[in-house]
């Protein structure tokens, strides 16, 4: 459904915002002004059931950062539709840091030996406003964990074609395998959207960038 006009928005948003803005006209523009995306710091359109509910939980989570009162209350059967995305998406993440942690790959290059271990596996981003943010890591560790490239998707962007040369095609072999059941572990969940982002990570690297702050 499209939101083109204020009326259009759910009722339970409208009324939220009516106790707050008295004019009919500003209505909508406020929103959109109060709610930006929750995550990459824009503006979000409000262009679907989605996004409303991820703006309606915005507000009632941190409104006091614009003197909100927390009055909102999302309907249960309308606050599902988006909370079973990111569910889903988790469990997913969890099973494969159950299987997969530990995992390695083994090869020699030049006569020397090099090992990669699989440290963690987790995931981020705004699926309750579209499952198209759902990012998957996966962060490696050992004594050869810099030839892991900086951010590196095997095949997802131009520069990865580079990348993906340079490396040993085992484990070129190895990264494949890993994102082929990650995926297989979301679509088991009842994934049913595109396959999202997975990304490959070195654990210093990480370390050495802020920890949790290096993939903002």
């Amino acid at each position: 459904m499209k939101y083109a006009r204020f009326e259009d928005l759910p009722s339970f948003v409208q009324e939220y915002v009516k106790e707050i803005v008295p004019g009919d006209a500003d209505r909508a523009e406020w929103v959109r002004r109060r709610v930006p995306a929750l995550e990459g710091g824009t503006f979000l359109d409000l262009c679907n059931e989605k996004g409303i509910v991820a703006a309606a939980k915005y507000l009632t989570d941190v409104g006091t950062k614009y003197g909100i009162p927390h009055t909102l209350k999302i309907p249960a059967n309308f606050k599902d539709s988006y909370d079973a995305e990111k569910t889903l998406s988790h469990r997913a993440v969890s099973k494969a840091q159950e299987i997969l942690r530990g995992r390695s790959v083994h090869w020699e290059s030049q006569g020397i030996s090099h090992v990669l271990e699989v440290a963690s596996i987790f995931c981020y981003g705004a699926v309750e406003i579209d499952p198209k943010y759902l990012t998957i890591w996966v962060i490696l560790c050992g004594p050869s964990e810099r030839i892991v490239p900086e951010w590196y998707t095997i095949d997802k962007f131009p520069k990865d074609e580079a990348k993906t040369l340079a490396l040993d095609p085992q484990v070129v072999s190895f990264f494949k395998d890993l994102r082929s059941e990650i995926l297989g572990l979301l679509k088991e969940e009842g994934w049913t959207y595109a396959d999202p982002f997975v990304g490959f990570e070195s654990g210093q690297r990480v370390s050495d960038g802020g920890g949790w702050h290096y993939f903002k």
